[in-house]
């Protein structure tokens, strides 16, 4: 007999016992719920989870402000983050442009054209190339922060998600006994309360 076909045959002659083993344990007659054991079992509220809203984030930068219903949030991400890359892009273009004009300049081939003849100097040509380069390096820094606030703003929101802020905070002061001791007599003093 093939291999393949036996391990298959076998395979299926097991899932089907324990198809007939489960049913059986299942299928108890004596089981009996009353009205006020099922009023008794309350659920559990759904807990907000911090680590499932960070992950969401780092995924797909949002997605934990969307999970945390803040989703105003989610327009800001992508500006800052599209906004930074789109710099980046644009500063590596323009520091291309810089550094092909200084290298056709210093090819030593006289049929080539340098388009910033006269305009620019070698160390000029260097300097635009440099200014180019810091700016691109800083949009891609900018770019990895906006994603990790994103990351970091999820987790914090996720965390104060069942936070309560009610109408109803109220200071109140008012004088107060501390105590008494036998040294000391009487204990005045003033009592703070912040209530929630």
């Amino acid at each position: 007999m093939n291999r393949p076909i036996l391990y298959t045959k076998s395979f299926l002659a097991a899932c089907f016992v324990l198809l007939f083993a489960f049913n059986g344990l299942c299928q108890n007659d004596n089981v009996r719920i009353t009205a006020e054991e099922t009023t008794k079992v309350k659920e559990e509220p759904k807990k907000h989870s911090p680590g499932k809203a960070m992950l969401l984030s780092t995924v797909l930068p949002g997605a934990g402000q969307v999970y945390n219903k803040k989703w105003w949030k989610v327009p800001i991400i992508y500006a800052g983050i599209g906004i930074s890359i789109y710099a980046a892009i644009w500063n590596q273009e323009q520091y291309n442009i810089y550094a092909s004009a200084f290298d056709i300049r210093n090819d030593g081939n006289e049929d080539t054209v340098d388009e910033f003849e006269g305009i620019y100097t070698d160390e000029q040509l260097i300097q635009i190339q440099n200014f180019y380069d810091k700016n691109r390096e800083t949009s891609i820094i900018v770019a990895v922060g906006f994603y990790a606030l994103n990351i970091l703003d999820a987790n914090v929101d996720a965390h104060l998600f069942e936070f309560d802020v009610s109408d109803d905070l109220s200071l109140k002061i008012e004088p107060a006994v501390l105590g008494f001791s036998p040294q000391m007599g009487m204990q005045n003093g003033v009592k703070v309360s912040l209530k929630f």
